[in-house]
């Protein structure tokens, strides 16, 4: 019987060896420049973020790309381990420390005014569901607003004049113009607000020693400016798609 549980031990301990171990998931939105297709493969600033992250940590993380509505469900239901969102979105998580700040713009399409606050009133707006700017725009009852899954289905709505007004991240909004080829849509530009955009854990799901790991390394990342230097390989200063 001692034998039987040595020899079952050795099995373990040679079957731990040789099954892989589990790579965390980050959620990531799915719009350029966070996360989008090139060829076969899924590049952009948040994609690299997170590569960069798991080096720097010395944890296994894998970027992947979904709407934001279902980055929440995911990590309120603890189907993932981590995402990278807008730090005010609420969901059943734990900051681990800000990425980097993002400017939030009203983005008119050609024709139409908006050159202040007020220019809103009168026009269909659309964001992208899930996303929350913290803006006076979020809690406005007075402005006509709809939701839509992404931004290509927003920006095809502003092509088709069914909506005025994109609200959502200045580079998001741009960024996926140029992808789509729908960047002749544009016209006036607004800003709403900076906001700082978060690497979340979902709660009681990672461990305490990861956590630890990712927010340690986060810091430096900011610090030496690494994030910077993955920012400027897509977007400029100003956030305009390279």
């Amino acid at each position: 019987m001692h034998l039987n549980l040595l020899l079952g031990a050795g099995f373990s301990a040679l079957l731990a060896l040789a099954l892989p171990s589990r790579a965390e998931t980050v959620l990531v939105p799915n719009n350029a420049p966070w996360a989008f297709q090139q060829g076969d493969k899924t590049v952009g600033v948040l994609v690299s973020v997170v590569q960069e992250l798991g080096k720097r940590a010395g944890v296994d993380l894998v970027a992947r790309d979904v709407p934001v509505a279902r980055m929440i469900e995911s990590i309120n239901t603890k189907q993932a381990d981590f995402a990278m969102i807008g730090a005010l979105t609420k969901m059943d998580a734990d900051p681990l420390g800000d990425v980097f700040s993002i400017p939030i713009v009203a983005l008119a399409r050609k024709g139409v005014t908006l050159k202040t606050y007020d220019d809103l009133k009168p026009l269909n707006t659309a964001f992208v569901k899930g996303t929350n700017f913290g803006s006076d725009y979020d809690k406005d009852a007075s402005l006509k607003k709809s939701e839509e899954p992404n931004f290509e289905q927003l920006l095809k709505k502003m092509q088709a004049g069914r909506i005025d007004a994109g609200i959502g991240s200045a580079p998001g909004l741009r960024f996926s113009a140029k992808v789509f080829e729908l960047s002749d849509v544009l016209g006036d530009s607004l800003k709403l607000i900076e906001t700082p955009l978060a690497l979340f854990a979902a709660r009681d799901k990672a461990s305490a020693d990861t956590q630890a790991k990712l927010k340690t390394a986060l810091a430096a990342m900011r610090s030496d400016g690494s994030i910077d230097k993955i920012i400027d390989v897509y977007v400029t200063k100003d956030w305009a798609p390279r």
